[in-house]
């Protein structure tokens, strides 16, 4: 029986270790990566019995729940991380292309860490919105309530950016620190 398990492991782990660790490397800070993924392969190890056929969305979940007590018993942070590096990349190309990206930048940052969850799982992880929903605990239907209304909130505060003239060049950009960096802070 030990052998047949640890067949099954290793077809998990060769099967969903790289989305597991890409959604982990999203949420969390670079050290603790492998830990919580080393973390989420051995919950699947201690319950192989009832991991679901479609596994990653499980993997993910519970790779989420232990993100979240980590966070919650270290205090760095109250929900999940999602980082808005890849919105912050070098080289724009133009002005009007990187004062938009200012203006995502700072409406994603307006948003809950709830709502940038779940518009993570959807647009950076390439989650479906029943996977999205199992990962968050939540009906298929739930999710994609809680994604339009993620969504509609993005574009209103990107419309409020416009609105408040953020493409004035005399605006200064968000004092904000990332979570990543929040976190990584905290461990010093």
């Amino acid at each position: 029986m030990e052998g047949t398990a640890r067949v099954a492991l290793a077809d998990l782990w060769v099967a969903h270790k790289s989305a597991v660790e890409a959604y982990v490397r999203a949420r969390c800070a670079p050290d603790l990566v492998d830990d919580v993924v080393s973390q989420a392969f051995a919950v699947a190890w201690r319950r192989l019995d009832d991991v679901p056929p479609d596994a990653r969305a499980w993997l993910c979940g519970v790779a989420r729940n232990l993100m979240l007590h980590e966070f919650r018993s270290d205090r760095r942070q109250a929900g999940l991380v999602v980082r808005a590096a890849p919105l912050v990349q070098a080289d724009p190309g133009a002005e009007e292309p990187a004062l938009t990206r200012l203006a995502l930048i700072r409406a994603w940052s307006g948003l809950t860490d709830e709502q940038r969850d779940t518009l993570a799982m959807i647009a950076w992880d390439g989650l479906s919105a029943a996977e999205a929903a199992r990962i968050a605990g939540i009906s298929r239907v739930a999710f994609s309530v809680r994604a339009l209304r993620a969504r509609r909130r993005l574009e209103a505060l990107v419309h409020e950016q416009d609105a408040i003239g953020l493409h004035d060049a005399s605006v200064d950009p968000p004092d904000h620190v990332s979570p990543r960096r929040h976190l990584e802070r905290s461990r010093s």
